[in-house]
């Protein structure tokens, strides 16, 4: 999910601006360091399991006749598209593929990529959901964490993409209370231990 802390200040002429600083936030540098996606990819490492993450070709065939937007991550992706609850459905519609996530183009080529770039047809093989365990790992769920395994993968997807990365909403909570005025949330420290 995309979040937005904006500060407004009242300048001489008495118009609003918005207050930033150096790094683009009104409060500092950003508080959850990007990472590459390939730090969060823990379990699809065989062959079997990428096979059943494949997105199928049909369903990627439709998106390149309908002219589909993909957010296709790589590896070394530090951005993608957050995860919605509609992830890994095979009936989009008009609305995409991509609407309810990112893919993975698990095959990094020696050419950079641009994110949005639709891949090649020889590189539709490749292209992967992300599994509910990394999902869960890029939402910044304990790596301990997991959804019983009886469930389906369809519905790991649907739980793990209607949350939101706690970390993320437990700095920009903080930087609210800060900005309100609220003395402790200075003193407050990220403590994740208390989610497992």
């Amino acid at each position: 999910r995309f979040y937005l802390l904006a500060k407004r200040i009242k300048r001489s002429n008495g118009l609003l601006s918005g207050a930033h600083s150096d790094h683009g936030c009104p409060d500092g540098p950003p508080a959850v360091p990007p990472q590459r996606v390939d730090h969060f990819l823990k379990e699809a490492h065989d062959l079997r399991m990428r096979n059943a993450l494949q997105v199928p070709k049909a369903l990627l065939e439709k998106a390149f006749v309908e002219g589909w937007q993909l957010d296709l991550a790589v590896g070394s992706s530090l951005v993608t598209k957050t995860f919605t609850g509609s992830y890994g459905k095979l009936a989009y519609g008009a609305e995409g593929l991509s609407m309810a996530g990112p893919l993975l183009l698990d095959a990094e080529g020696k050419a950079p990529r641009t994110r949005f770039a639709f891949p090649k047809p020889e590189q539709w093989k490749h292209v992967r959901y992300f599994s509910p365990k990394e999902m869960a790992n890029l939402m910044g769920f304990p790596d301990d964490w997991s959804l019983p395994g009886r469930l389906k993968c369809r519905t790991q997807w649907r739980l793990v993409g209607n949350s939101v990365n706690v970390a993320v909403v437990t700095s920009l909570l903080r930087r609210l209370l800060r900005w309100i005025g609220d003395p402790k949330a200075s003193d407050r420290q990220d403590d994740r231990s208390n989610l497992k």
